[in-house]
């Protein structure tokens, strides 16, 4: 059986036997994971360009440029 489906079906049975009161708790933990899980996937993707722009490189003058 799949790990993922065997760890999914094992976290519903075990949510049977929680107190009620425990519930909301789960609840919360649960979503505050999802929204982790979102906002990593979201810096993953931030784009590095433009970070050296306007900070002093383009003034550097390359001596040991060859031209033809």
């Amino acid at each position: 059986m799949d790990n993922f489906i065997f760890t999914q079906q094992n976290i519903l049975q075990n949510l049977k036997y929680l107190p009620k009161n425990k519930l909301k708790e789960v609840d919360d933990f649960i979503q505050f994971l999802v929204f982790k899980s979102k906002t990593k996937e979201k810096e993953k993707s931030e784009s590095l360009s433009g970070i050296w722009e306007d900070i002093g490189f383009e003034k550097i003058v390359d001596t040991n440029y060859m031209t033809d």
